[in-house]
């Protein structure tokens, strides 16, 4: 969250433009924390306020005709009610929906190499970020070698409680991004998918939405988990 705040933030404010954020219902505290530390910048009155709330908040604030620009990281149904919201004034948006990146690896690529980007790359923030690299391709000869290298990965991945920093894994946003993944995978094993990797909520962490990074094989073009994005 802070990142997706700072990157929409630093270049309005920049440019002498006053700025309201709307955060999260999950990311609350983080935006309490900033404006503690927009407070004690002595940021000029009015140049960024920090609402916490709902969607109907957000809708309210899209709605306001003395809102220029909108941008939004979030998902392509709030867009589209920007897009309603704030078409009839012109406003700008700026909109950053879901993605369902692939890793294209090619035939001489080294499988030892790939795999310090490629974890990282598909893996980072519990696979809730909307740039991930939730498909990765290699070539059909070399399946079976890469299978091995990221089975091997993933599996190394701890997780755990995030303040622990031996942990690279924490547990999702909340209870309906673990069930949206537990979904997922279901609908990928009944259309044929196979777990090479993860797959279940992991033992011992009962207290928080923790599930283990899964990686799947088999997967058809044309079904859900292809085409559509986790985020989770």
């Amino acid at each position: 969250p802070l990142v997706t705040f700072a990157t929409k933030i630093i270049p309005a404010l920049v440019a002498g433009c006053p700025v309201i954020v709307k955060g999260a219902p999950e990311s609350q505290l983080i935006m309490r924390v900033v404006a503690e530390c927009v407070e004690a910048a002595e940021l000029p009155e009015g140049a960024l306020s920090i609402l916490c709330g709902d969607a109907d908040l957000g809708r309210q604030l899209t709605a306001d005709p003395r809102v220029a620009l909108v941008s939004l990281t979030g998902s392509q149904r709030a867009a589209q009610e920007i897009i309603d919201a704030t078409r009839g004034r012109f406003a700008r948006t700026h909109l950053e929906l879901g993605g369902k990146s692939a890793a294209l690896v090619l035939d001489d690529a080294d499988p030892a190499e790939v795999i310090k980007t490629l974890m990282p790359g598909a893996a980072a923030g519990t696979g809730q970020v909307c740039a991930l690299l939730t498909r990765i391709l290699v070539p059909a000869t070399r399946l079976e070698e890469y299978l091995d290298v990221i089975k091997q990965a993933w599996a190394r991945l701890k997780v755990g409680d995030p303040f622990d920093p031996a942990v690279q894994v924490g547990p999702m946003s909340n209870q309906a991004a673990r069930d949206r993944t537990e979904d997922f995978l279901a609908t990928a094993l009944d259309e044929g998918a196979t777990v090479v990797v993860g797959g279940r909520r992991p033992a011992g962490l009962d207290n928080g939405w923790y599930f283990e990074p899964t990686v799947l094989t088999d997967v058809r073009r044309d079904s859900r988990l292809a085409q559509q994005e986790v985020f989770g």
